[in-house]
């Protein structure tokens, strides 16, 4: 066990406080704590709200540690990764993509062997032929590839590959093929955002109507928690394709 969640909750008439922290349990390091104040008029709104914010929190930090854990002998290739990943949060643009991918390229010189950096610079280059369709898309595409089979290969069950790999069977058209794999993404962390709406994409490319017969639930949970993220945009494309 990597991590544990504590926790209290306190009342006082019509009001109740919740206190959550998330702890690493190798080294008892404290990697985030939030206090929750509010009415107890509506308990199951109440726990919704509290559960969807914890969620998400965690998936930040935990996703944060791991990477951390993963590159604790490579500072310098933990630093490319995060730069890389605040460029790839910017909205998607020829120097975002840039600017992400070059972080991840360094990152992954630095660390040949990083699951992470090579998730993410896979990632990274599926993003960009998806959104832009650079002249480099099809280098792009085989470059993610080999990135992905290595990184699956290293940890079959790693979630960013996979998604990789969903990905590229989305640009091949094989939507089909590619729903498990946004499935078992999903299955691994049902706050992954972007995994979710990506799910509802290659749905709906295989036919099937967003919010029909065969589709994630819509909107996705992660929009709901998350309204105004930028995956709206990919989430009312799908709708729109």
């Amino acid at each position: 066990m990597r991590y544990v969640l504590e926790g209290s909750v306190q009342r006082s008439g019509n009001r109740v406080r919740v206190n959550a922290q998330l702890i690493n349990a190798e080294n008892d390091a404290h990697l985030w704590a939030e206090r929750f104040d509010h009415d107890t008029g509506d308990l199951f709104a109440l726990q919704n709200q509290i559960t969807s914010r914890i969620a998400v929190a965690l998936n930040v930090e935990v996703l944060a540690a791991e990477v951390a854990r993963g590159t604790e002998d490579n500072p310098d290739a933990l630093d490319y990764i995060l730069q890389g990943r605040a460029a790839l949060a910017q909205p998607p643009g020829l120097d975002s993509y840039v600017e992400a991918i070059n972080a991840f390229e360094h990152a992954l010189a630095l660390d040949p062997q990083s699951i992470e950096a090579k998730g993410w610079l896979a990632n990274a280059l599926v993003g960009r032929v998806l959104d832009l369709h650079p002249s480099s898309s099809w280098s792009d595409l085989k470059h993610a590839d080999t990135l992905a089979r290595q990184a699956l290969t290293a940890s079959p069950r790693s979630p960013l590959a996979l998604f990789v790999k969903g990905q590229l069977l989305r640009v091949e058209g094989r939507c089909d093929e590619a729903i498990p794999e946004f499935e078992m993404v999903i299955a691994s962390n049902r706050n992954l955002r972007p995994r979710r709406v990506q799910a509802a994409n290659g749905i709906d490319r295989r036919g099937n109507p967003v919010g029909g017969a065969g589709s994630p639930p819509w909107p996705p949970r992660s929009l709901r928690f998350q309204p105004l993220s930028r995956d709206w945009q990919g989430a009312f494309a799908a709708i729109a394709r």
